[in-house]
């Protein structure tokens, strides 16, 4: 007892300088329940970008598996002496994107070898989706090799449809058949300077002038070599270039590479090795993590004129693991690899290499772990991260992947699958629709799948924009797959021969994602169209229609056209929230939970007042403490808002080395993980969801504070954020009286602390203690912390 007085004394102690500041004083009415919480609140969205879920939840080791990512489009080929030869006499825009960055110096030799197309060289090119926008090029020998002439064009398609073209500094020139000359560009900001052999050409400001992008050689109607290419960045310093057709692989050796597109397995890419005799091959370099206990297999597809190849994984330069495979026929061919390896390496390189003359070509190469094969092909420690949170439902497959999604694609046999190129990555579809249900059914989590009603933006709508596609037959077709009788329907008939002869019976449907770019009436229609289709072939089905919100605005009157027109259509209205970092706190939490709390009145007056709020996309743009303690502050107010039936996150999963969107929950290498703030928080409330909310009673005095409890009531929970920079006294009056209380505390003394790689436990849960005064309970709780306060009856 004694050691206890002292420790309380302790306690109160330092209570009291935090008196000195604020205090707090609520009351808990466990008899009082206000509402009921739906535990589909605690979803995520998972989305197949950044490698989360090819080379991330799929434990697929091989990144750009078959070849499909190109950063050269056309008849390219790069020798290993670092010539690249352009054969590009039946093509126009054949491009070859060989460096990004902001402010260089680059210098080539360039040899029209046939034709009298334009060759190209491009700075500052966006490249988004292969778009002709925000670039500029350089044209040398255009309109029958007879000038020579500078084109910027500018404007984001992303925004608008129009895109300004300007010409510039047009003067005579010829690139002479067999002949080198040597190019020079300078680019500074938005000046541009550039030479031919040593003669200023141009002189130029460029108005909305991207200030990075990347370095684009390339040609039309011609055939051209380009050599001794160099940039420098400004201060003086040589840069990387990347002279590698195909992402992800680099040619070793001696011998030359090239992205083929005909004879190939399946899609559209397959590489070729031309070997000289010595050594020649690709690599993919400190990609691999190698352990000693957990057997490296797979498979790769291979044809050629050479008897033997070899697979390998090097060390640096030491080969840890080989496998020969013999017998190359001139037709395609599966052979399997294993890799043991008797020691551990985390950034191990895959090598595949030919000894001899001749010809190899290659495509879907694959590699598991033994342990992810074992575990359904899903890597192992990310699918124990994703269990970890009981995430109550997942978004699939999309988030703007799913626009372009063909679910049959991503059906069957792994190597007659074909992918998707959207954003950072290549998705090989390896995770389709089956692997997406066992990967529910493995970590608890109810399925929800996003159809794509055809291609959508600022130009208009298209549903038919190649011609071929009835978008409304697929997502027809992909729910029978999901949901039908496997005797007496064609798809059902077809997961079955997939090995699944049971029904998935997928509850949640939902019309698209973010349909922001069309006209609102013209997707409420389309909306209804697909309901009542969707639903006359399975009642049993919810769907969801596509909302905005946004940052706490209605924008284009999505909403509002929705909840009126279409409310008899829906189950669900899906808006999305996505907060500034700044904005962490209570004010950027109740920005859009007013919103929510309109969007329910607009509801309430419709003519399906059922209708519930899905928030399928919500998050912080950040990975520091700030993004914890938003996610606690936002999911106490979904807790305290009735007309939210589900939500889910984003991002869920994110590769370390992804260029954009850093507010992952999960982030993961090739040889583990960590938690940001935003997953400590989450898995902390989740782990004491209660359904009941109850009534509490004081002045927060800037807390965010939700009370909950247990259907049995014998658990309360006080869940608390303390966005600010000071301290707060807090005391539960009659608090003892609810049961035995133990405190969880996630605290940082700075907002900008987070975790990583390197100390994955930065920010983590800690247990601290509370005072007993009485029957009252007593606790400081820190600044920028989120906690919860449990109180438990035997």
């Amino acid at each position: 007892m004694k050691k206890i007085l002292i420790s309380l004394a302790c306690f109160w102690i330092g209570l009291m300088s935090v008196n000195s500041q604020k205090q707090v004083e609520v009351k808990i009415d466990p008899g009082h329940v206000e509402s009921r919480i739906n535990d589909k609140i605690y979803g995520f969205l998972l989305e197949h970008l950044y490698h989360s879920v090819s080379n991330g939840i799929w434990g697929e080791n091989v990144w750009n598996r078959s070849f499909e990512e190109l950063l050269a489009y056309g008849n390219w080929e790069i020798s290993s002496s670092g010539e690249v030869m352009l054969d590009a006499m039946e093509q126009s825009i054949a491009d070859f994107r060989i460096f990004r960055g902001k402010d260089y110096d680059i210098t080539l030799d360039v040899k029209r070898q046939a034709g009298d197309g334009a060759i190209l060289i491009g700075v500052r090119d966006q490249h988004r989706d292969r778009m002709l926008t925000n670039r500029v090029y350089w044209y040398l020998g255009s309109e029958n090799n007879t000038v020579h002439k500078l084109e910027s064009n500018t404007g984001w398609i992303w925004h608008t449809p129009k895109v300004k073209t300007t010409v510039t500094d047009v003067c005579p020139g010829a690139l002479v058949v067999g002949k080198w000359v040597q190019i020079r560009i300078r680019c500074e900001e938005n000046h541009l300077t550039g030479w031919i052999n040593g003669t200023k050409i141009f002189d130029r400001i460029i108005d909305d002038c991207p200030v990075e992008g990347a370095v684009t050689l390339g040609g039309e109607h011609c055939q051209v070599a380009f050599r001794n290419i160099k940039i420098t960045s400004l201060d003086g310093n040589d840069v990387k270039v990347n002279l590698n057709p195909v992402r992800h692989w680099y040619g070793v050796g001696d011998g030359t590479v090239a992205a083929v597109n005909s004879d190939v397995l399946n899609q559209n890419i397959a590489m070729r090795i031309h070997s000289l005799g010595r050594f020649a091959g690709v690599e993919q370099p400190h990609n691999y993590s190698i352990r000693k206990s957990d057997l490296l297999k797979g498979s790769i597809y291979l044809k050629g004129t050479v008897d033997k190849v070899y697979i390998q994984l090097l060390d640096g330069k030491k080969i840890l693991s080989e496998k020969l495979l013999q017998n190359i026929t001139d037709t395609w061919k599966e052979y399997l690899v294993e890799l043991p390896s008797d020691k551990d390496v985390s950034l191990a390189t895959l090598r595949i290499v030919v000894k001899e003359p001749g010809n190899l070509f290659i495509d879907q190469v694959s590699l598991m772990h033994q342990s992810s094969i074992e575990n359904q092909g899903f890597r192992v420690e990310l699918t124990n991260a994703v269990a970890s949170l009981k995430p109550t439902i997942l978004r699939w497959p999309g988030g703007s992947f799913s626009e372009q999604y063909h679910f049959e694609n991503g059906l069957g046999k792994q190597s007659e699958r074909k992918g998707i190129l959207r954003w950072d990555d290549f998705d090989p579809l390896s995770f389709g629709t089956d692997e997406f249900m066992a990967f529910c059914e493995k970590v608890g989590a109810e399925p929800q799948i996003v159809v794509p009603i055809g291609y959508h933006n600022y130009a208009g709508y298209m549903p038919d924009k190649d011609g071929r596609q009835d978008w409304l037959q697929r997502a027809l077709d992909w729910m029978e797959y999901c949901n039908g009788d496997a005797e007496t329907t064609k798809w059902g008939k077809k997961r079955a021969e997939n090995g699944h002869p049971e029904p998935y019976n997928v509850k949640y449907w939902e019309i698209d994602n973010e349909v922001w770019k069309m006209d609102p009436k013209l997707y409420a229609e389309i909306t209804r169209l697909f309901s009542i289709e969707m639903k006359k072939q399975d009642p049993s089905i919810k769907i969801i229609g596509c909302g905005c919100g946004r940052l706490g605005r209605e924008g284009i009157g999505l909403d509002s056209i929705m909840i009126h027109d279409v409310a008899g259509y829906i189950d669900y209205i899906s808006p999305h929230y996505y907060q500034m970092l700044d904005r962490y706190g209570n004010e950027g939490v109740e920005e859009y939970g007013c919103y929510l709390d309109k969007l329910s009145s607009w509801i309430a007056k419709s003519e399906n007042p059922a209708m519930k709020i899905y928030l399928s996309e919500w998050n912080l743009d950040g990975i520091d403490m700030r993004t914890g303690l938003f996610t606690g502050g936002f999911l106490n107010r979904l807790e305290a808002t009735p007309g939210v039936e589900m939500a889910a996150s984003a991002l869920f999963l994110r590769h370390t080395s992804a260029t954009g969107w850093n507010n992952a929950f999960i982030n993961f290498d090739q040889n583990g993980w960590f938690q940001a703030p935003n997953y400590v928080v989450m898995k902390l409330w989740r782990d004491h969801f209660q359904p009941n909310r109850i009534a509490v009673y004081g002045d927060m005095k800037g807390l965010n504070v939700i009370a909950t409890i247990s259907d049995n009531r014998k658990e309360t929970c006080l869940k608390i954020v303390n966005p600010a920079g000071q301290p707060v006294a807090m005391k539960i009056r009659n608090g003892i009286n609810l049961g035995m209380p133990v405190w969880k505390v996630i605290h940082t003394p700075s907002l900008l602390n987070s975790n990583s790689m390197s100390n994955p436990d930065k920010i983590k849960v800690e247990n601290r203690e509370v005072m007993i005064d009485g029957e009252d309970i007593i606790i400081a709780v820190p600044a920028f912390s989120a906690s919860v306060l449990t109180m438990q009856q035997e």
